[in-house]
């Protein structure tokens, strides 16, 4: 039976979710990445999904490619020499472009890319490929350290817009190459439904639709890490304008979403009166009531071991770095007992070397496959690990708080400045302290004096260089109150009295 859903009416979360989650137009969660969080550090480590690169889906594209020849009948262009002379200056450009993106990135995220480029390196090795290939997205395989709370700040903050409206103008304009040629391909478009065979064929030309958005979105995405690592698919390559509109509107409601929680459970100054002793856990707790939102949030966690190197001085599984040295570095002697449980759990020499020698760790991570999920863990793992946020006293936007250390102002350098914000209230506030100091100012006005009679000879270059270091010294002490302003002038006019005489 047909159903008709003409008078039916949303609830505010379901509106709530709409805003927030893939429709018919646009697709969120594409990328597969994980994170994992160190409270002694509370750092926030991402591993990024690095399948959706061309090495990477080979294999697949390659059987995508025999499906298309044995059963839809599609040959593979034969490409000329223009052709082949205008991919190899893709390429090159692409290149060029990675390794801009790399220091842009580089210099606001700690990212390691080792494993990345390992990765990536022995799949060419292995497809005995000579020529480096751009990546689709540069942070494919990367690992990014952040503090907790620099991921959300970073997208609040991040400017969308701009890069939106210079991306609107050329969608708009291809959108409209696409309308006028739309009722010769009416057929094509509308009626004559693809057929599928198989799971390959649909992972694949997703793979295709996500590298064909990226001409529209690249710019935008790349404005944030969160919506870099996490990029959308346009799902109607015949509306990518209505994709980019979904797209756009997405972000925003996600920023001012994000903006407001941190202004509800953080701001020292939202209603002091009332949030002054609530903590940010019990803020959040009473946002939800409020907003009628569900308290419960589901998580992907997964549990895991591995051997890594120790960060820091204990590891995860509280041995000390010396004992774990102490385990490394030693050799293997294993005892009567250690043969006895060998041979009974028909273990391997090599295996009851590795596993008495080298520590391994329980490990707990989380999977994200969209920004919103990767807002939301970190937020509230901001909530657990009693993350503070403040607002800077000088720019107006949030900073993290560090330890017991309090402090107005953000370390934030705002664009077309070269100093933090610490660090030109600190000056300011010199200077102020400065201009509002008496024994500054009855400094000021005696060293001009002396200066001047310096220049028309009446006092020595000499005698004037020890008075100088003398005055600092009387300045100083007036300052900090062992002496009067009084007793300081008068000290001032005995140094040099007035007489006409030149030396």
């Amino acid at each position: 039976m047909k159903k008709d859903y003409s008078e039916y009416k949303h609830t505010d979360y379901e509106k709530y979710n709409i805003a927030r989650q893939s429709n018919s137009y646009v697709y969120y969660d594409f990328f597969i990445n994980f994170a994992s969080f160190d409270p002694d550090s509370k750092l926030f480590s991402i591993k990024v999904d690095r399948v959706n690169e061309d090495l990477s889906m080979k294999e697949a594209i390659d059987e995508f490619e025999e499906l298309e020849r044995s059963l839809r009948e599609v040959r593979p262009d034969i490409l000329s020499d223009e052709d082949i002379a205008d991919y190899e200056q893709s390429r090159v450009e692409g290149l060029e472009k990675n390794r801009a993106l790399r220091e842009h990135f580089s210099a606001k995220y700690n990212i390691d890319w080792a494993d990345s480029d390992k990765y990536f390196q022995d799949l060419m090795d292995e497809y005995e490929i000579k020529k480096e290939e751009p990546l689709h997205n540069v942070l494919s395989g990367a690992v990014i350290d952040l503090q907790i709370g620099e991921g959300i700040l970073d997208f609040i903050y991040a400017d969308f817009k701009t890069p939106f409206n210079e991306s609107y103008g050329f969608v708009s304009a291809f959108d409209n190459v696409i309308k006028n040629s739309e009722e010769k391909r009416h057929i094509e478009f509308n009626e004559k439904p693809e057929k599928i065979y198989n799971c390959n064929q649909e992972n694949v030309e997703m793979f295709f639709r996500y590298t064909d958005s990226k001409l529209f979105i690249e710019n935008i995405a790349n404005a944030s890490l969160y919506s870099a690592i996490c990029p959308p698919v346009f799902l109607k390559e015949n509306l990518p304008v209505e994709g980019l509109k979904w797209y756009y509107n997405y972000l925003i409601t996600l920023q001012n979403e994000y903006k407001e929680l941190i202004e509800f459970c953080f701001d020292e100054d939202f209603y002091p009166e009332v949030m002054e002793k609530i903590k940010p856990a019990e803020r959040y707790y009473l946002y939800k009531i409020i907003h009628n939102q569900p308290l419960t949030i589901q998580r992907e966690e997964y549990f895991s071991y591995s051997r890594s190197n120790p960060n820091g001085k204990i590891l995860p599984i509280h041995l000390s770095q010396e004992d774990f040295l102490s385990r490394v570095m030693n050799e293997y002697e294993p005892t009567e007992q250690h043969k006895e449980f060998q041979k009974k759990y028909n273990l391997s020499n090599a295996e009851m070397e590795v596993f008495c020698r080298f520590p391994i760790s329980p490990n707990t991570s989380y999977k994200f496959r969209n920004i919103r999920k990767a807002l939301e863990l970190e937020f509230t793992k901001m909530l657990e690990q009693d993350i503070r946020f403040k607002k800077c006293k000088r720019c107006g936007k949030y900073f993290i708080m560090k330890g017991n250390y309090n402090t107005n102002y953000c370390d934030r350098i705002a664009d077309g400045e070269t100093r933090n914000c610490q660090d030109i209230m600190a000056l300011e506030n010199y200077k102020k302290k400065v201009a509002d100091n008496a024994a500054i100012k009855i400094y000021n006005k005696y060293y001009k004096r002396y200066s001047a009679r310096v220049k028309a000879h009446t006092i020595l270059e000499n005698d004037f260089k020890k008075w100088k270091y003398q005055e600092m010294t009387k300045r100083n002490e007036c300052m900090d109150g062992k002496i009067t302003e009084e007793d300081f002038i008068n000290w001032m006019n005995s140094c040099f009295p007035n007489r006409n005489r030149k030396h």
